[in-house]
């Protein structure tokens, strides 16, 4: 499991769950700052997942809305819909 980590309070949203998680399912859990490396955050953590056999992402969210999220666009929607693993979204 993945948690990826840049210092953000919603990445740190996602944190608590993906330990939980990771605790029941007795899978090992990779939560680091490292993760994300450049600019395309969702390659970075999709190239991540698959470089460490991950059998699931965790990311935390805005939860912006309407023109917002079509404007600025979403990290975690790309992410959700590029996973070849399940994604744990943890919102506010």
């Amino acid at each position: 499991m993945i948690v990826p980590l840049d210092g953000s309070e919603r990445a740190e949203r996602a944190l608590g769950p993906g330990v939980q998680l990771a605790d029941r399912m007795e899978a090992s859990l990779l939560a680091d700052y490292e993760i994300i490396d450049g600019f395309d955050a969702a390659d970075s953590l999709l190239d991540a997942a698959t470089r460490f056999d991950a059998s699931l992402i965790a990311v935390g969210t805005h939860g912006r809305q309407g023109i917002a999220r079509i404007v600025l666009g979403s990290v975690t929607t790309r992410i959700v819909r590029s996973a070849s693993v399940p994604v744990m979204v943890a919102c506010r």
